[in-house]
């Protein structure tokens, strides 16, 4: 069965109910089709993994667990909206239906024209204008759209990693402990 959900329903939080918000540091909900990409390509398996999640949660998990992590966006000309942190977790929300995230409001750059802005955001290296060994592109060639990103398996690998090495990190303690153990007898 097919899960359509709208925050209008789900979200009773305390957040800014302006999709426009200004405020960096404001928490906003806004609608994925509002948002843009600032890379061109994700790591499908983290996507999938991702979304798996998202389907298995009821509106109350979902609502907390959309609050629990928003994802990061610079406001910028014209008041467009570019994602720098959550591009893999704003492709599984599509996917999985959503038709809004909540997100997090880091800069307002809605002041500068275009090469001011993208300026600033190559040196803040919030821009990753490279697809698979290919690159770097210009930014004009971002997509429009998450789901014009491309499949990057090393980015799946690198994610993988990261989620086998924080788990590692979480029972290293008793790892180092057991063999401290084995060593002493």
């Amino acid at each position: 069965m097919i899960k359509i959900i709208s925050f209008l329903s789900v979200l009773a939080s305390p957040i800014c109910a302006n999709p426009a918000c200004r405020d960096v540091g404001q928490v906003c909900k806004m609608a994925l089709s509002d948002l843009r990409p600032t890379q061109f390509a994700v790591g499908l398996r983290e996507v999938e993994r991702k979304q798996k999640r998202i389907g298995g949660l009821n509106a109350r998990d979902l609502e907390t667990y959309l609050m629990s992590d928003p994802v990061d966006v610079i406001l910028g000309p014209g008041g467009t909206v570019y994602v720098v942190d959550g591009h893999h977790f704003a492709l599984a929300a599509q996917r999985a239906y959503l038709s809004e995230v909540v997100v997090n409001v880091v800069r307002n750059y809605t002041h500068l024209d275009d090469n001011g802005f993208w300026d600033k955001m190559a040196k803040k290296d919030w821009l990753y204008i490279y697809r698979l060994d290919e690159g770097p592109f210009s930014y004009t060639e971002l997509p429009r759209t998450f789901v014009e990103m491309v499949d990057d398996p090393f980015r799946s690998l690198a994610s993988a990693v990261i989620l086998a090495h924080s788990e590692l990190a979480k029972n290293l303690p008793n790892f180092l402990g057991k063999c401290a153990t084995s060593l002493s007898n």
